[in-house]
């Protein structure tokens, strides 16, 4: 997320449109988390990596989701404007999903 969005926690992503990948570990972990603290979500289902990165940077989705380490390598290599996304801390150590959760608002997003 960039830092004008100010968020700070997966707390605060209530009601957010979330990127990630179908069939994974991930996207399990996602709604288990947003279940278990009473939040909703829209799930965007994108197989392709590409595919999926383009809907996020194009504001198709208000967050990118996938393992901590595919995150820090996708901001580094992939996305432009590195310095204006950030992988937000964990929520909760017993949460899976918060320990690799990352976001980014674009220009002009509402969330």
């Amino acid at each position: 997320m960039t830092a004008k969005s100010g968020i700070k926690s997966a707390k605060e992503l209530n009601g957010a449109t979330i990127c990630v990948q179908p069939g994974t570990t991930t996207e399990l972990n996602l709604a288990d988390y947003f279940r278990k603290n009473k939040m909703t979500f829209k799930p965007v289902l994108i197989e392709k990596l590409d595919e999926l990165l383009q809907a996020y940077a194009s504001g198709r989705c208000d967050v990118y989701t996938t393992d901590a380490s595919g995150l820090a390598a996708v901001r580094a290599a992939q996305l432009s404007g590195k310095g204006e996304h950030v992988i937000l801390p964990s929520a909760s150590p017993r949460s899976r999903w918060a320990r690799s959760c990352a976001t980014a608002t674009i220009s002009g997003s509402t969330s």
